[in-house]
C-alpha cells in the first residue's frame, strides 16, 4: 500500500524496534509486528511509503555509507509529515529525523538528516 497524507495515523504512536537503510530504501520495524518501507524512485524525485508486516521487509545492508540507526531504536513516533520528496518523523526521545529523496546522475537516492555513521 502506498501511503497518502491522510494515512499517517497508521504510523503515529508506534515504537521502533529496528531500522536499516540502503541507497534507495529505509526500513523501520515496529514493536507491534508491522513495518514501514520508504523507497526513493522514479525519474521524478519522490518517496513511496508502504506499511507491511515486518516479515515481508528485508533489512537494508547495501549502501555507500552504512548508517548506525541504533539512536532511534525504542523511540516512539509522535508525528509524521509526508510530502512527495520527504518524510519528517518526530521521534520521542530521539528527536526529528528527515528523510529526503534526491537525484544524482539520473538516479534517485535517499538522504537522512541527521545521520550517524556506523561505528
Amino acid at each position: 500500500m502506498t501511503l497518502q497524507v491522510n494515512d499517517l495515523k497508521s504510523i503515529a504512536n508506534r515504537r521502533i524496534r529496528s531500522a536499516s537503510s540502503s541507497l534507495t530504501k529505509f526500513v523501520l520495524i515496529f514493536e507491534d509486528g508491522e513495518g514501514l518501507e520508504l523507497e526513493a524512485g522514479g525519474s521524478t524525485v519522490h518517496i513511496e511509503a508502504r506499511v507491511l508486516p515486518a516479515h515481508e521487509l528485508q533489512e537494508q545492508t547495501e549502501a555507500v555509507c552504512k548508517v548506525d540507526w541504533s539512536w532511534i531504536v525504542s523511540s516512539d513516533i509522535k508525528a509524521v509529515s509526508l510530502s512527495s520528496a520527504s518524510v519528517v518523523f518526530q521521534l520521542q526521545p530521539a528527536g526529528d529525523l528527515t528523510i529526503g529523496a534526491q537525484m544524482w546522475q539520473g538516479s534517485a537516492f535517499l538522504s537522512f538528516m541527521p545521520w550517524r555513521p556506523a561505528k
